[in-house]
């Protein structure tokens, strides 16, 4: 495993994909966040880019799963805290019923427990709202190259918290 530092998330290169197959390659995405706007903001934004199509978005977990169901997106862009369901859950959710589908958690969040619990559901990345619109344009083309992307502060603390345990 090969840790690298991207503007705004940590990537851990796990396997690549060869750049003409990633270059050519179409994603198709789900957002799911409880707040409209944002969700429709960051809808628009991945939808401007010519290798992400937004295939619709979801208010909670319950209709975020209902989406994936219908759509079988390649992508889930999801917030932790939604109502009806959360994000956690969803993705322990859609994990178990369509493992080949990559949630990236996209949150305010960063208690090492929602962060802990999010990669053991499933997550392919933890990354915060605080992030850049390139670092998250990065950070799925990281995880669809099969990488694990988290925000450098959660990276950092959950080595300094495995240096405690070691």
């Amino acid at each position: 495993m090969i840790d690298t530092q991207m503007q705004d998330a940590t990537v851990v290169r796990i396997s690549a994909r060869s750049i003409s197959e990633q270059s050519q390659r179409r994603i198709s995405m789900v957002v799911a966040d409880d707040q409209r706007l944002f969700r429709e903001s960051i809808a628009g934004l991945l939808a401007a880019e010519l290798f992400i199509s937004v295939v619709g978005v979801a208010s909670d977990g319950l209709e975020a799963i209902e989406l994936v169901r219908q759509t079988r997106p390649d992508f889930i862009l999801m917030d932790v805290k939604m109502a009806q369901m959360d994000g956690i859950e969803a993705t322990r959710r859609i994990k178990a019923e369509f493992p080949e589908t990559k949630i990236i958690l996209l949150t305010t969040f960063v208690t090492d427990g929602y962060v802990l619990e999010g990669l053991a559901a499933g997550a392919n990345g933890y990354i915060l709202k605080d992030i850049s619109a390139v670092g998250l344009i990065s950070a799925i083309r990281a995880v669809d190259n099969g990488e694990q992307v988290t925000a450098p502060d959660i990276t950092s603390r959950m080595l300094h918290r495995e240096e405690e345990y070691a």
